[in-house]
């Protein structure tokens, strides 16, 4: 029975003598080492006809064959891998042999073997190893507790190690000491779980002391029960990876610092212009109300137009800055068509005039009703087409028309265009005029060219659309597009406002304003002249806390940058006293020529009810003020 099934196994089987003389082969054995059943019987197994050689390549010693194991040592050899050569075709075959002792009666009467062709697989195997000998990668094989049990040569090239310095080491040895433990607990992943664990970065010390990246793939090795018994990884030199994406981070933040620079230097640019021009368009139009004298009054106007411009210059700056950074919010209210074209009359009929230009506004389609958008953004973008469109125009007429078009019950489209008989642009002038700083004539240095720019960026917040169409000689047409909500109707309280701060005028108050420029004091004693209010100044932050805690007032208007105290510190000391003393705060307003979004929060944080940039009107300060004070029940009319 047992030579029956020894005929049919798919797997070789010798039985041999003590001497070594193969007594019987089966059908497979005969099959893998290519020879007929009586060539096999009667040889004997060392002989070196069979041309044995280990997977080194190298002729194996007698005594390390696996029935020399069985015979000599009396022990069972199991999966030893050697080759045999082909008596045909002299290719080396490759055998997986288990032996095992035999004996009758308790003696040692012989050995047998089983074995297995696995050419195919030793050639993958070769394969293999040649392509991870060959591999420009570091690829190691690490016993479970993490000890090196092979490494192949690129180790050389990438740490200047022979592979044989590292077997049998400790990797934690060579790791930079700042990313030893963190690498050792993040190494016990795919020991603990079985998984993956990719794209891990750290630092080694090469052989010549120095260190360099790597970033290593790590691949649990697992037996047929499922234990992890090793971890495989693939490394490579990320040294120059890590130095460009360290370089790009030291880029990012020098870039950060110096935006951050160019945006305090623009805000403290608009703070040191905003002051002299609040004083300079504030005593304009004092002067221009009492102004007979029209040539006079038309340098007034001159003179204001011009203060104004310069305030454009340092507005666009602003915007530009914060529309870069993504830090514009947009503020909607309801308006109307006719209020939009009396606005932008007002603001640039004068400056039109004086340059001799026919200046004109129509609104035609469906003009009526409300529509809610951010008003003084749309004047600032179509009153920043208007001003190029005067500037760049010598003769002739500036002309703005403003359609509207029904979309659906709720929302309105409107298209207003800004159309000139200026000089008209070629077609690469016209893909310029919207970058920053550019002029259509290098020449003028009239206009700082950023207009066009904010007017485009800010329409861009807005979902709208900045169109042009320009010929040379025949003037340009800049078409603003906007999608807006509509309503036929809505609470206005504009003329009740504009009751209320007459009324309150006329009201005995007690208002205290620090401020340090005393062309200002003196602008805001006139501003205020013709109320009934009575106004104590301090001329810096010390005496305005002074002036503060001993007397009560209705409103207290600070100075935010003053000597001895800033206006921040004094309304900080006084909302502290009133709360130690248990009384209620007057009305805080800070007065500044601080104008970003950031100081208006930093203003609110410091407790002031109300921040006012520097230049103001008469008619906004008092509105502002007058709202305040209602609002905080000081006034009942």
């Amino acid at each position: 029975m047992e030579e029956e099934l020894l005929e049919i196994i798919p797997v070789g089987f010798v039985r041999v003598a003590l001497d070594g003389q193969i007594l019987y082969a089966n059908p497979m054995a005969c099959q893998i080492l290519s020879l007929e059943k009586d060539e096999l019987t009667g040889a004997f197994y060392q002989n070196k006809s069979f041309g044995q050689i280990g997977l080194d390549g190298q002729a194996m010693d007698p005594a390390e064959l696996p029935l020399a194991v069985a015979l000599q040592q009396q022990k069972t050899a199991r999966d030893v891998v050697h080759g045999i050569t082909d008596p045909v075709s002299h290719e080396v075959r490759w055998l997986s042999v288990s032996a095992s002792p035999q004996t009758e009666n308790g003696q040692l009467v012989g050995a047998a073997a089983t074995f297995t062709d696995i050419t195919d697989r030793i050639k993958k195997d070769q394969i293999y190893r040649q392509i991870i000998e060959n591999s420009t990668d570091m690829i190691c094989l690490h016993r479970a507790n993490g000890i090196y049990e092979y490494v192949n040569p690129a180790v050389e090239r990438i740490l200047g190690y022979h592979p044989s310095d590292l077997v049998g080491t400790d990797p934690y040895a060579i790791f930079h000491p700042a990313d030893a433990r963190r690498i050792r607990e993040l190494s016990h992943t795919p020991v603990e779980t079985g998984e993956l664990e990719r794209g891990i970065r750290y630092r080694i010390r090469k052989k010549d002391g120095t260190y360099t990246w790597l970033q290593t793939t790590s691949h649990p090795i697992v037996d047929p029960s499922g234990q992890v018994t090793g971890i495989q990884t693939i490394s490579r030199d990320v040294s120059l990876d890590v130095e460009r994406e360290q370089g790009v981070m030291q880029a990012r933040l020098l870039a950060e610092k110096a935006n951050q620079a160019k945006s305090e230097f623009i805000a403290g640019m608009s703070h040191d212009v905003r002051t002299p021009i609040h004083g300079v368009l504030g005593l304009a139009e004092l002067l221009m109300e009492k102004e007979a004298d029209p040539e006079r009054a038309q340098m007034l106007a001159m003179m204001q137009s011009s203060a104004k411009s310069l305030l454009n210059v340092i507005d666009d700056l602003l915007d530009l800055n914060r529309l870069e950074a993504g830090q514009i919010q947009l503020k909607y209210s309801w308006l109307t068509v006719h209020e939009l074209a009396q606005a932008l009359r007002s603001l640039y009929l004068q400056a039109a005039s004086a340059k001799g230009l026919r200046f004109s506004i129509t609104e035609s389609g469906h003009c009526e009703g409300y529509l809610l958008g951010d008003v003084a953004r749309i004047q600032q973008i179509v009153g920043n087409i208007v001003s190029n469109a005067i500037h760049f125009t010598e003769s002739g007429s500036v002309h703005v028309a403003i359609v509207c078009s029904e979309l659906d019950g709720l929302h309105r489209s409107i298209r207003i265009d800004v159309e000139d008989t200026g000089p008209g642009m070629e077609t690469g002038e016209q893909k310029r005029i919207f970058d920053q700083f550019e002029h259509v004539n290098l020449q003028d240095s009239g206009h700082h060219g950023l207009g066009l720019t904010v007017a485009q960026l800010l329409l861009k917040e807005m979902g709208g659309e900045l169109r042009l169409q320009s010929e040379p000689g025949k003037g340009s047409r800049f078409s603003v597009h906007l999608e807006l909500e509509y309503s036929d109707s809505v609470q206005s309280d504009a003329g009740d406002a504009r009751g209320q701060m007459d009324r309150a005028c006329q009201i005995p108050l007690r208002i205290l304003i620090a401020e340090d420029a005393p062309e200002n004091r003196e602008l805001m004693r006139r501003f205020l002249a013709h109320t009934a209010w009575k106004i104590d100044f301090a001329e810096d932050g010390m005496k305005a806390l002074e002036m503060g805690r001993t007397a009560r007032y209705d409103a207290i208007l600070l100075d935010i940058s003053m000597p001895e105290l800033n206006g921040f510190q004094v309304a900080r000391e006084l909302i502290q006293g009133n709360a130690a003393a248990g009384r209620p705060n007057p009305p805080l307003i800070a007065l500044t020529a601080f104008a970003t979004e950031e100081d208006h929060r930093k203003s609110i944080q410091a407790g002031f009810d109300l921040h006012i940039t520097k230049p103001f009107s008469r008619n906004k300060l008092l509105h502002a003020l007058t709202t305040l004070l209602f609002r905080r029940g000081h006034l009942k009319i």
